[in-house]
């Protein structure tokens, strides 16, 4: 975590992105997810009970806490900004990006954390059904972008300003997530701005799985 990346995550439900973003916390010792399917490996809070184990334990070396309860997504990501005063290095989720910071409708908080946040060693994860409709700051500064399949005229519009128009146009192409023995097998275009490439793996269910 010692590059506190921004990383993008997005595409239509049921096309593994959650899968992905959850791979790329899994190890994450100090995570904090605004997660109002309860999909990650986090103990699940409404807002009270979540602002009060942030106030007795934000100084522990380790703690995996998710808000869950919706409507306190300003307040999430304010308390994540605090918490991260210490720089003793913070993993933040943002679920449904696009329901918390809408372009022109970011909290200072959230532009805290994108603009600021590898000065405190944040890892940011954010992930989005519809890219178009999140916050430039977010893609603007994203290190690495994890694409799953989308066919909507104005994200793939979007996607090619981030990862360029060859890339894009394979996104609808990209095929959706599928059980299988092993786990749960998905493609995506991973883009780190430098290059992009086409890639296919086999990710671990969650253990009660609820979205893809």
């Amino acid at each position: 975590m010692s590059d506190a990346p921004i990383r993008f995550v997005c595409g239509i439900r049921g096309r593994g992105k959650t899968c992905k973003a959850r791979e790329l916390v899994k190890a994450a010792p100090r995570l904090l997810a605004c997660d109002p399917m309860a999909e990650y490996d986090a103990l699940a809070l409404e807002f009270a009970d979540f602002r009060e184990y942030l106030d007795t334990y934000h100084t522990r070396d380790r703690y995996r806490v998710a808000l869950v309860e919706p409507g306190w997504e300003e307040w999430f990501t304010a308390l994540a900004w605090e918490t991260a005063q210490d720089k003793r290095g913070l993993t933040v989720v943002l679920e449904e990006a696009d329901m918390i910071a809408r372009p022109g409708a970011e909290s200072e908080s959230f532009r805290h954390l994108c603009a600021r946040g590898r000065h405190f060693n944040i890892d940011l994860v954010i992930c989005s059904r519809r890219p178009a409709e999140v916050s430039r700051l977010a893609t603007a500064m994203a290190a690495e972008f994890y694409v799953f399949q989308t066919q909507e005229p104005a994200d793939l519009k979007y996607l090619a300003s981030m990862i360029g128009g060859d890339a894009a146009e394979l996104v609808p192409q990209l095929a959706p997530a599928t059980v299988t023995a092993a786990g749960v097998r998905v493609e995506y275009l991973f883009s780190n701005l430098a290059r992009w490439e086409r890639r296919t793996e086999v990710l671990p269910l969650a253990r009660r799985p609820r979205n893809l």
